[in-house]
């Protein structure tokens, strides 16, 4: 799947359902600024797998984005209202954002 060339600053959660069967996925990094950095890095695997960890939280209530090589807690999290566990060990974050707070179903933070 080619996306490059489009204005797209956002990939839809439901892409990373397509993960078994997509074989490569071609970006523009500098326009998916929702994304961390960290994954875009990684490439497309490291994406599809990031968007599949999302895309399951709309069923489950719960982000497992342990190990992700992350440095600070992506900004799009701070719209996932209906989360209720938010799993961020063993990464590199140091401070946790402000925003964190108005997440009100959040209950469970690692």
């Amino acid at each position: 799947l080619n996306v490059t060339g489009n204005r797209l600053t956002v990939l839809p959660s439901g892409l990373g359902l397509l993960a078994s069967s997509l074989t490569d996925l071609q970006y523009d990094d500098f326009e998916l600024t929702q994304l961390p950095s960290e994954v875009l890095e990684e490439g497309s695997a490291a994406v599809l797998a990031y968007l599949v960890q999302c895309h399951l939280t709309l069923d489950s209530r719960c982000l497992d984005l342990s190990s992700a090589g992350l440095q600070t807690v992506p900004r799009h999290i701070g719209e996932m209202l209906h989360l209720h566990e938010l799993r961020l060990s063993h990464n590199h974050i140091t401070a946790l954002p402000e925003w964190i707070g108005a997440l009100k179903a959040l209950s469970i933070l690692r």
